[in-house]
């Protein structure tokens, strides 16, 4: 194996430990004389595996102390986050806790451009609009739907809404969030555990809102935050399903 392999493979062993929880926050790391033997390295090859570590974000280097673990979903922005998410995926109950906050964000960030976009922007600020939402439905409805191919789309749309909506923060945040649920086929099951028509079902229903160049009636906000309340809990309940297998995830929600 080549040396620079050594380098991040034996890293990213010691980042997904970080990320289990194996090593907490404040914890000193192993000593570059451990991870040497450890790993049957020498040991400026362990000095460069713990600098990696650092550059990652998951060490603080301590003069005279070592490599100190960091608190990275503390001090961590969502891009390390995310990594954090995708290395957990052996530990079940960081990963399903890491799942549940990602969806939250995700709503959020959701709920807010859908209510800035209807009392701020024209319908036509998304230029072809219905047929974006067409083009949806076509996917949902070929079979077997193609879910990424689903979830691009729709991703792409709320991209345009949070442009039109000039929320340029809340933009950075939500394409990292679609990188996870894209890149991890577990998370993109989840999200369709509402099926992709009801996904173009509620999105039709939010053009005739647009449409209509008024605000949402009270009615129209509850149903609409009844609808992500159970979004949410169908995703997440879908989520733990596909980690711990279905026997398992209904014994855990019992």
């Amino acid at each position: 194996m080549e040396h620079h392999s050594v380098v991040s493979d034996v890293a990213e062993t010691l980042a997904r430990r970080i990320a289990c929880g194996q090593y907490a926050p404040g914890d000193l790391m192993p000593s570059v004389r451990t991870v040497a033997s450890e790993f049957e390295v020498n040991r400026a090859t362990a000095a460069l595996i713990l600098g990696r570590l650092a550059t990652m974000g998951f060490v603080d280097a301590r003069r005279g102390k070592g490599f100190v673990v960091r608190d990275v979903r503390l001090t961590g922005g969502m891009d390390m986050y995310s990594r954090v998410f995708e290395l957990s995926m052996g530990d079940h109950d960081v990963t399903i806790a890491c799942f549940e906050d990602i969806i939250e964000v995700e709503q959020s960030i959701l709920t807010s451009a859908l209510l800035a976009f209807t009392e701020s922007a024209p319908i036509d600020a998304v230029p072809g609009l219905e047929e974006r939402i067409a083009g949806l439905e076509t996917i949902a409805r070929s079979e077997p739907a193609d879910l990424t191919e689903f979830l691009e789309a729709e991703t792409d749309l709320v991209r345009t809404l949070l442009t039109a909506t000039g929320n340029t923060v809340h933009l950075a945040i939500f394409n990292s969030i679609a990188r996870i649920l894209l890149e991890v086929p577990e998370a993109t099951r989840a999200v369709f555990a509402v099926s992709p028509d009801v996904h173009v079902i509620v999105w039709r229903a939010l053009c005739s809102v647009w449409a209509r160049g008024a605000e949402p009636s009270k009615s129209e906000f509850s149903l609409f935050d009844d609808l992500l309340a159970m979004y949410h809990r169908n995703v997440v309940a879908e989520f733990e399903r596909q980690i711990l297998g279905p026997q398992a995830a209904d014994a855990a929600t019992a």
